[in-house]
């Protein structure tokens, strides 16, 4: 989490909340809100180091 909390604030991205909904999920899961203003292209490039961070393979 914290690799794509300051993967996000270095893009310009606030974190308004985080928090989890489950007391014992497998694998552990959070829900995190964030604001940010700007056009799609700008914001695409900020979220794109975050979603790096979060090192998820992808569906095959």
């Amino acid at each position: 989490m914290n690799k794509v909390i300051r993967a996000l604030r270095r893009g310009g991205i606030d974190i308004v909340e985080l928090h989890n909904h489950m007391l014992d999920d497998q694998p552990r899961l959070f829900c995190m809100h964030f604001w940010a203003t700007g056009d799609g292209v700008t914001l695409a490039k900020a979220l794109r180091p975050a979603l790096d961070a979060t090192a998820l393979a992808p569906m095959s």
